[in-house]
């Protein structure tokens, strides 16, 4: 409404005057009081107030359309994220770290407002890695004393999983082509170039880096595994490595200078090197775009040992410590770093931080770029259903290609220049699933893309049995072990549906607010131009003879 009347106020003051009170009464009028407030009204008729149409529209029941929809997005808002504040609204989880130099169990969460405590660890941990594989988020190794073991959250609590083959701190772990990988660390000697590979059930021995190291980040970008920076036994590390799923290689450009314990993540399509340390701490950033190495605006602070990670759209940097331990939060937007909320609880090192949990995504494509997804289907817990859905939120015309590929390369799924669409497999085949996203048809625009994927799996029989005398309970456990599963899958399609609708209503609500202010400009623009001519045509000054 703000902005309709400021529209509406630049042209009609030109028109200088204003009809007395009495007239006010009858006739319909538009004028700027003595205060500037802008007056639009229509005619009374019989006693009985007419209504104002602009091109035939009727401005109330514009204003009334727009408040209705305007509170059932908000309705819809606040009920969604009421019923399922873990399952529907994204989240960044903030998990362990040294507080006070204290090693904490203590859990974050961060749902773009607030920070909340989230399920505490089963142990505090530090230095460990997080991320997250399938429908859990996996926390790995960690000190005090590098440890082997793995903790599996599943959205409301915390249990033991698997444990790594080898005790690592300092680790990063990362989920690549349907496999989770824990690479590198320390443990508790010397650097380590080992990685293993979680499939689902136990951990392998996957292929070495090439060069050791700790502290240490590791991201997918341009569909590779890259580890970038650390340090060894006795020196920093410059060297980047990649990984293609089968074989590591060094990657040619080294970093501008070698540091660890800094913050790594790809944003906008730039791999982004956040703070760090090689005996000075440092507040500066880099970009990488695959190529070459670029400087990027530095944090207000300096800061190790943090972590970074993109949420909504915009690049955090969490925490970290410089001479001591900082608690407060920097929100990068692209061009500027600006302050976020603190996080509870005091400052804090050493932590580690984790995308929203769960199968849903949102993914940005740069124009004339393709970014492909894995997902991994367990033979063994009997997949019976494999469902995606996607739909394009943002950027030109909100169409992509897409493409679905089932582990034997059949091509599944196809559409071109879509806005949305999906895939639904019943029995699917076990194996890496392959999802595409393509946005090389433009040369310009970019493309922001909702998706979620969920594997329902029949795997009553991975609960633990029971004897005959606790079988009543056993089957208990399976019929609610069935109905968690079906819980999020139906939380997978809201959440998809709940997006879809917030940015349908957002993008109609931007369209009445523009067409509506462009037919209220026009006609007041009309309008006073009608007055003028008129004062015109009665202007005595004008129609007196020339003496």
């Amino acid at each position: 409404m703000a902005q309709w009347l400021a529209v509406v106020g630049l042209v009609v003051v030109l028109l200088g005057g204003h009809p007395s009170r009495g007239e006010a009464d009858e006739q319909a009028f538009v004028f700027v009081d003595q205060a500037g407030h802008l007056h639009l009204n229509s005619s009374t008729v019989r006693g009985e107030q007419t209504r104002v149409y602009v091109n035939g529209h009727d401005l109330d029941a514009v204003f009334d359309q727009l408040a209705h929809l305007q509170a059932v997005v908000a309705s819809q808002r606040a009920l969604l994220d009421a019923a399922f504040p873990q399952l529907i609204k994204p989240q960044i989880y903030l998990i362990g770290g040294v507080v006070e130099n204290n090693v904490t169990s203590d859990v974050q969460l961060f749902d773009g407002y607030n920070w909340t405590m989230g399920p505490s660890l089963p142990t505090p941990r530090a230095a460990a890695a997080a991320a997250v594989y399938g429908e859990y988020l996996y926390y790995l190794g960690g000190s005090p004393q590098a440890q082997s073991r793995v903790d599996v959250f599943n959205r409301f609590a915390w249990y033991e999983g698997p444990s790594l083959n080898i005790a690592r701190a300092q680790l990063e772990a990362v989920t690549f082509r349907g496999r989770l990988y824990a690479l590198g660390g320390y443990d508790n000697m010397h650097a380590l170039s080992s990685v293993e590979v979680f499939k689902g059930s136990s951990w392998a021995e996957g292929p070495p880096m090439i060069i050791a190291r700790h502290s240490f980040g590791a991201v997918v970008f341009q569909d590779r595994l890259y580890v970038v920076g650390g340090s060894n036994d006795t020196h920093f590390v410059s060297h980047l490595e990649t990984f293609d799923g089968e074989a590591w290689s060094l990657v040619d450009r080294e970093m501008p200078q070698a540091v660890r314990a800094f913050g790594l993540s790809v944003f906008q399509g730039l791999l982004y090197v956040v703070g760090g340390t090689n005996n000075t701490v440092f507040s500066g950033v880099w970009t990488f775009d695959g190529v070459d190495w670029a400087e990027a605006p530095a944090l207000s602070q300096p800061r190790r040992a943090l972590s970074c990670v993109v949420y909504e759209g915009e690049l955090f940097a969490i925490g970290g410590a410089a001479i001591e331990s900082v608690y407060n939060v920097e929100i990068f937007n692209g061009s500027a770093w600006r302050d976020g909320p603190l996080v509870l609880r005091g400052p804090r090192h050493t932590m580690a931080v984790s995308h929203a949990l769960g199968s849903s995504f949102t993914v940005v494509l740069d124009a004339g770029e393709e970014q492909c997804y894995f997902e991994d289907v367990d033979a063994s817990l009997k997949p019976k259903l494999l469902d995606m859905d996607f739909q394009v939120t943002s950027g030109g015309n909100r169409d992509v290609d897409f493409s679905v590929t089932a582990p034997n390369g059949q091509l599944m799924e196809r559409g071109v220049r879509k806005r949305e669409g999906g895939h639904e497999s019943n029995i699917p085949a076990a194996g890496t699933w392959k999802f595409c996203f393509s946005n090389r048809f433009s040369t310009m625009t970019q493309k922001a893309i909702y998706f979620s994927l969920f594997v329902d799996y029949d795997n009553d029989d991975s609960l633990p049995s029971a004897d005959a005398s606790m079988h009543e309970m056993e089957e208990s456990a399976k019929r609610v072990h069935r109905h968690l599963q079906t819980c999020q899958r139906l939380a997978s399609h809201i959440g998809t549906r709940y997006h879809r609708q917030i940015e349908t209503a957002e993008f109609k609500d931007q369209q009445v607010m523009m067409f509506s202010s462009l037919e209220i400009a026009v006609v007041v623009a009309v309008g006073a131009l009608q007055v003028v001519v008129i004062r015109r045509f009665f202007n005595t000054e004008s129609n007196k003879p020339a003496l």
